[in-house]
């Protein structure tokens, strides 16, 4: 908002309206006797001054506001009557765009009308972050000493004594009065503008946080998409116009394209009403476009981009180059880690620049400590700033750099049990304290992480993206997240081709067959697992082809498991010729390799029905788990070992096998490995009499399958909880699982197991 200041020299003789105060300014004395007094001073100018007219600093009101109703109960509480263990100044802080003066104007204006300030309000555009025209306190102090009537003569010409004065000024006034203070800058340009008196108060808008220690900060977020949906409605309704209310999904999707920004919103609306006949889906789609979102979002008097401008151009150097190369990210976050791989800075130095960033609000914070983000316009601006002042070298070197740094984090993360063919490279220790601190920065990293790895493959960094991508690809499975396994783990297959490197190709491979083996396809890992012996064969491994020949071999057993465990195997899978050769293995790869070996052994006493021989080997694989400190084969062992004791009828020792599994489990984050021991320990709790039990865990169990999208797990689990429902006679919430289940199931085109669900659907409703 624009204000303009007068010289002193336009208010000569002009009168104050102040309560009982003498003011001392060079050799002339100001007198107030009363509400309707008149000032004396020895120039012998005598002029009635008029009561100060509540509302009359304030500018005009927006057409249109929406929500904010806790942002206005937080206000609230800072400038009614009677606050006294409140804070007298609340600064409202936030980015370009989010409604900040807008939302200060809305609530002095209800504070008024509530009657809590009858002394009036008094209104300064600070213009911090203007081109030209920044209000310097002393010119703020001189504009505001004219409003309570002071005439320009008697300003005193420094800052103490202009501020002294303005302080007396209200000490004096009977009545309480609002000070609001638009678009500030720095602490500095705000404290000589604030009262004494507790009695009255101060709104402060800034895009900066400001070093104002006593007061209550403010930040402002997004509108919801309802309330970002209603204030559109209500600008086109101000011209009789209902498109948004007709618009339906489209009204939401163009708030959604807005960021929610009320600033964009308002432009948004102004377009609409520009051109009467525009469809709101139209404007979706104009405003789809990433590349060209910003320059479409301006009106003639309104621009996205020129208001976050007006921030980017008061960084410093150092500091835009920071705020540009973090657009280089994909991902939707950055850690100081991160950032100062981008930038090519120490952390210390990289901390600094994102702490810059953050307090001026063009980054804002983003769960655990440490980590930031862009809001979405905000990003669309930088992204537009790296094109147009980095070249493409500087972007790619940048890219590169993030691509090595998270490359050395994921190969130092203990998140996984590795084939023997790659133990080795994950050999890296020190960086994290313990795999929970891992698993902790990795939930927080994945969605990055998939995202850079991305970005890196399709700029053409094959061989750079192989062995971080193999990693990622097991982490992911690890978690559960399947979909974005089998997606990496497919880049990492062609990026090692593309980088014509046949050993990364062989471990993508293996990768790819393991997560299809995991997901229970068993015939695609069939397929590429064979593709990986080729590869290892025509490289010469040996020790890759035995590794890859275990996996193989286990993905056979598995797929007998999952499909006939009834009946056991006629035969046993076949094993290529290649792999029938010893291959030297040494160290851990040895010891893995071992173990491999005896969980296959294990399976296969398992599916011949020989539980007391299986139960013996898997009590060898836990040992050797133990032994070397693989946390995840030992929750596996554990769970075969329950198995065993299972099928024996031993349910106490099944149930706590089953019960350390889950625990191990939690502990290296595998939580598909959780979910399918807890199913198997409700089976345990139900055949032991403990329904109750069993039902706690079948609905973990559907819970933890729910998460991990497996839909087959979902049924199967449900089934299960289905059947342990009925029989405690809780017919409703049996049918309602069991119909679930035989959804899940057929759309899986499992129909022999939609059978068992069908059946007890029968028996329920004889």
């Amino acid at each position: 908002m624009d204000d303009q200041y007068p010289p002193p020299a336009a208010d000569r003789g002009g009168a104050a309206t102040v309560d009982q105060v003498g003011i001392a300014s060079g050799a002339s004395t100001v007198v107030q006797a009363g509400r309707d007094a008149k000032v004396e001073v020895n120039y012998g100018i005598t002029l009635p001054v008029p009561p100060p007219v509540a509302l009359a600093g304030l500018p005009p009101a927006e057409t249109a506001f929406a929500g904010r109703s806790t942002d206005l109960a937080v206000l609230a509480d800072v400038l009614r009557p009677g606050a006294d263990d409140q804070p007298t100044v609340a600064v409202i802080a936030g980015p370009p765009g989010i409604g900040k003066t807008t939302l200060a104007l809305k609530a002095a204006r209800d504070a008024v009308n509530a009657g809590w300030f009858p002394g009036g309000v008094l209104f300064r555009d600070l213009r911090g972050f203007a081109r030209q025209g920044r209000v310097e306190p002393e010119a703020a102090l001189a504009a505001q000493l004219r409003a309570l009537g002071v005439a320009g003569e008697h300003i005193p010409p420094d800052l103490d004594g202009r501020s002294a004065l303005y302080r007396s000024l209200l000490a004096e006034r009977a009545d309480r009065v609002l000070v609001v203070l638009d678009n500030a800058d720095l602490a500095g340009q705000v404290a000589p503008l604030l009262p004494g008196d507790r009695r009255h108060r101060v709104l402060v808008t800034s895009r900066n946080t400001l070093d104002l220690t006593s007061a209550r900060h403010h930040t402002l977020g997004v509108l919801t998409g309802e309330e970002a949906v209603d204030l559109l409605s209500r600008m086109l309704a101000a011209h009789s116009d209902d498109r948004i209310a007709k618009a339906g999904d489209a009204a939401l999707r163009l708030a959604e394209l807005c960021g929610f920004l009320p600033h964009a919103l308002a432009i948004a609306g102004g377009l609409l009403v520009g051109d009467c006949d525009q469809p709101v889906a139209e404007l979706v789609d104009v405003l789809a476009d990433r590349t060209e979102r910003l320059a479409e979002l301006a009106t003639g008097e309104r621009s996205f981009r020129a208001a976050v401008d007006l921030s980017y151009e008061r960084l410093d150097p150092p500091d835009a180059r920071m705020f540009r190369l973090l657009a280089v990210n994909s991902g939707p976050t950055t850690t100081t880690g991160a950032a100062a791989a981008l930038a090519d800075l120490d952390e210390r130095s990289a901390r600094r620049s994102l702490d810059l960033l953050r307090r001026t609000h063009l980054i804002e914070p983003a769960g655990p400590r440490g980590r930031f983000r862009f809001h979405d316009l905000i990003r669309l601006y930088a992204e537009d700033r790296l094109r147009r002042d980095e070249p493409d070298e500087l972007r790619d070197a940048a890219l590169r750099r993030l691509l090595a740094h998270l490359n050395r984090l994921m190969a130092a993360a203990p998140l996984h049990d590795l084939p023997t063919a790659l133990v080795e490279k994950n050999a890296l220790t020190g960086v994290f304290e313990s795999r929970a601190d891992a698993l902790a920065w990795f939930d927080a990293e994945r969605s990055n992480l998939v995202a850079v790895v991305g970005q890196a493959f399709r700029a053409g960094h094959h061989a750079d993206v192989c062995l971080v991508a193999i990693l990622l690809g097991y982490s992911l499975q690890t978690r559960g997240d399947w979909d974005d396994a089998l997606t990496v783990h497919r880049l990492a297959v062609e990026a090692a081709r593309q980088a014509a490197d046949p050993a990364a190709e062989g471990k993508a491979l293996l990768g790819l067959g393991t997560a299809y083996r995991t997901t229970r396809d068993f015939e695609r890992a069939d397929t590429v697992l064979r593709q990986a012996l080729d590869v290892f064969g025509r490289t010469g491994d040996r020790a890759a082809v035995t590794a890859v020949s275990r996996e193989l071999e286990g993905s056979r057993l598995s797929a007998h498991v999952f499909t006939s465990f009834t009946e056991p195997a006629d035969d046993e899978p076949d094993v290529p010729e290649n792999a029938s050769e010893p291959a030297p293995e040494t160290g851990v790869m040895a010891a893995v390799a071992a173990l491999e070996t005896t969980s296959n052994d294990a399976m296969k006493l398992f599916l011949q029905r020989r539980f007391d021989e299986a139960r013996a080997a898997n009590e060898k694989l836990l040992a050797g788990c133990r032994k070397i400190g693989l946390r995840q084969g030992e929750g596996v062992a554990l769970s075969n070992i329950g198995d065993c004791h299972y099928h024996l009828r031993q349910l106490d020792q099944a149930i706590a096998f089953y019960t350390a599994s889950i625990e191990a489990s939690r502990e290296v984050g595998n939580r598909h490995g959780e979910a399918q021991t807890s199913n198997s320990l409700a089976n345990a709790h139900l055949s032991r009499g403990r329904p109750d039990l069993a039902v706690a865990q079948y609905e973990r169990a559907a819970e933890l399958f729910r998460e991990l999208r497996d839909r087959y797990g979902e049924g199967m689990t449900l089934c299960n909880l289905g059947a342990a429902l009925a029989a405690q006679d809780e017919r409703e919430r049996a049918r309602d699982c069991l119909l679930r289940a035989v959804e899940l199931l057929d759309g899986q085109q499992r129909h022999k197991d939609a059978a068992r669900p069908r059946a007890l659907l029968d028996t329920l409703d004889r």
